[in-house]
């Protein structure tokens, strides 16, 4: 199970430790460990992340979301249930009742963009830690040699490809759902006015010619 929750985590082989370091401890799992506290965070985020990316790639499967007909057929409904005059009044109520539908196409969305932002800082922030590490220890050394500052720099290079290596395939889902939605939206108003072209404007009523004396 621990290998299954780290494989999250593309984390780059670092030649300069690898002396240091035992076959034993370099799998996923070590290496995680040896990424210090902040890697829980960012474990944490790659889990919620995925989760959204799994729940919304089969909620869009299941709406088959890429057709226009699932957004035509809603408009169909709205337009066999309420009886509209003009064209604005049917334009405007349509747009209001498909908010409700885009609110649950977005659901997630913003969660996931900011697992995908979080991600690197708290990356950063460790490699911020593991460098603050390395420099105490070349201050409290006698001598110094890379086995003195591999533990802090060790930190620092694995907490930043671990938010990395959730930052990317995140923010690339999320572009990828957004992009997906707007050409939903962009079909959305085009059927809009392809269905309430024949109402008349409020315009063309009150311009209409009346007949003198009556």
């Amino acid at each position: 199970m621990k290998r299954l929750l780290c494989a999250v985590f593309i984390l780059a082989s670092q030649p300069v430790f690898a002396q240091e370091l035992s076959p034993a401890n370099t799998n996923l799992w070590n290496t995680f460990k040896q990424g210090g506290i902040l890697m829980w965070p960012i474990l944490f985020l790659g889990i919620v992340g995925l989760t959204i990316i799994i729940e919304r790639s089969l909620y869009y499967i299941k709406l088959k979301i890429w057709d226009s007909t699932h957004i035509e057929s809603k408009l169909d409904e709205l337009l066999g249930s309420t009886n509209y005059n003009f064209r604005e009044e049917a334009i405007d109520d349509l747009e209001k009742n498909l908010q409700v539908y885009y609110n649950q196409l977005e659901k997630g969305l913003v969660l996931l963009n900011a697992v995908g932002n979080l991600a690197p800082i708290i990356g950063f922030f460790g490699t911020v830690q593991g460098m603050i590490a390395a420099f105490a220890s070349i201050a409290a050394a006698t001598t110094v040699n890379a086995k003195v500052v591999a533990v802090g720099i060790q930190i620092a290079l694995i907490t930043t490809a671990g938010g990395l290596s959730i930052a990317v395939p995140t923010l690339a889902f999320y572009h990828f759902f957004v992009h997906i939605l707007q050409n939903v939206y962009a079909k959305a108003s085009e059927l809009i006015i392809q269905k309430t072209n024949h109402l008349p404007r409020y315009s063309q009523i009150e311009n209409r010619p009346t007949i003198e004396g009556v």
